[in-house]
C-alpha cells in the first residue's frame, strides 16, 4: 500500500506539471507541414493546361500544405488543410484544400450510433480511393488521367487534381451480415457544378455523392477492400458517375516496415446528358507496388 500510494502521488505530480506546462498552448491547433517537389525532363515542348506557359524541363515546388487540427470540445474537431499551390509555373496561390468541422458524436447521445461522424465544410469527396489522397501522399508523381479528367484539375495533370467540394458528409458503419468483414458508408450532399464531368454546370442545386466500402482482413497480413462510388447531379443538363475500386495489400507482420505488396485499380463510368444529346465516357486504371526495403518501392 505504501508503494502504491507513493506511485500515485508521483503520477499526480506529473499530471499537474503537464497541465501547467500546456495551459498556455491548449487552444493552439496541432500543426503539420508537408511539401512536394517534382522535376520534369521532356524531349519536346510541353505547355500547361491553358496552352500558355511552358512546363517542360523544369523543377517545381508543386505544393506546400499546412495541416491544422484542434479539438473544439469533447464532441467536435476543427480541421483546416491550407495548400500553397504552384499555378503551372506562373506563381503561387493559397487554396483551402480542406476546411471542415468534424462532429464525432451528438451532445445529447452518450455514443455515436453506427459510429456516425458528421463532416461539414470543404473536403476531398469519397469518390474512389485516389481522390481522397493529398498530393504528398500519392504513391506516384502524378494522379492517374482518369482522376484528373473525370473529377477535375486546375492546371493540368502534372499539378494538383481531384474533387473537393463544399458540403456535408455522413460517415458510418452498416450492420455487418458477413463475419470478418466491415461495411462502411459515406453519404454526401455537396454543391453541384464543380466536377470536371459536369463541364461547368451552374451550381444552383445540390449534388449527391455516396461511397460503400467492404473490407476483410486475414491473419493481420492480408487486407482486401472493395468499393463502389456514385455521383448524381440534375438540372438543365444532368451528370451521373459510377465508380468501382479494389485494393489488396499484403504486409507480413514480422517485416511490416520493410516488405509489402499492394495491387488495385479504379474504374469510372460517366454520363452527361444535354437537352438533345448525351456523352457516356468510361475509363479505368490499375497498379501494382512492391516494397523492397524501408525506403525503396517498385
Amino acid at each position: 500500500l505504501e508503494r502504491l500510494e507513493k506511485r500515485l502521488r508521483e503520477l499526480e505530480n506529473k499530471i499537474d506539471a503537464v497541465a501547467r506546462s500546456t495551459a498556455a498552448i491548449v487552444f493552439n491547433p496541432r500543426t503539420t507541414a508537408f511539401s512536394n517537389v517534382a522535376a520534369r525532363s521532356d524531349n519536346k515542348s510541353v505547355l500547361d493546361a491553358a496552352g500558355e506557359t511552358k512546363i517542360d524541363n523544369r523543377p517545381f515546388l508543386r505544393t506546400i500544405e499546412l495541416d491544422f487540427r484542434a479539438p473544439v470540445d469533447p464532441y467536435a474537431e476543427a480541421v483546416a488543410i491550407v495548400a500553397i499551390e504552384d499555378e503551372a509555373g506562373t506563381g503561387f496561390a493559397i487554396d483551402p484544400e480542406e476546411a471542415y468541422g468534424l462532429l464525432k458524436r451528438l451532445p445529447i447521445l452518450e455514443s455515436a450510433p453506427l459510429g456516425l461522424k458528421l463532416k461539414v465544410g470543404k473536403f476531398r469527396a469519397p469518390l474512389g480511393v485516389n481522390n481522397r489522397l493529398h498530393m504528398h501522399d500519392l504513391p506516384w508523381t502524378t494522379r492517374p488521367l482518369v482522376v484528373s479528367r473525370f473529377l477535375g484539375t486546375e492546371h493540368g495533370e502534372f499539378f494538383e487534381s481531384g474533387y473537393n467540394p463544399v458540403g456535408v458528409d455522413l460517415d458510418f458503419f452498416l450492420p455487418n451480415p458477413i463475419p470478418g468483414t466491415t461495411l462502411e458508408m459515406n453519404l454526401d450532399v455537396v454543391r453541384s457544378g464543380e466536377l470536371a464531368l459536369s463541364q461547368g454546370h451552374e451550381a444552383n442545386q445540390p449534388a449527391y455523392v455516396g461511397h460503400l466500402n467492404v473490407s476483410a482482413d486475414w491473419n493481420n497480413e492480408h487486407l482486401i477492400i472493395l468499393g463502389a462510388s456514385w455521383y448524381a447531379e440534375r438540372g438543365t443538363s444532368s451528370t451521373s458517375l459510377l465508380g468501382l475500386d479494389i485494393t489488396y495489400k499484403w504486409a507480413p507482420s514480422a517485416r511490416r516496415q520493410s516488405r509489402s505488396f499492394v495491387a488495385g485499380g479504379e474504374a469510372f463510368f460517366g454520363k452527361h446528358t444535354y437537352e438533345d444529346s448525351s456523352l457516356t465516357p468510361s475509363r479505368w486504371f490499375s497498379y501494382v507496388q512492391y516494397q523492397l526495403s524501408y525506403w525503396l518501392y517498385v
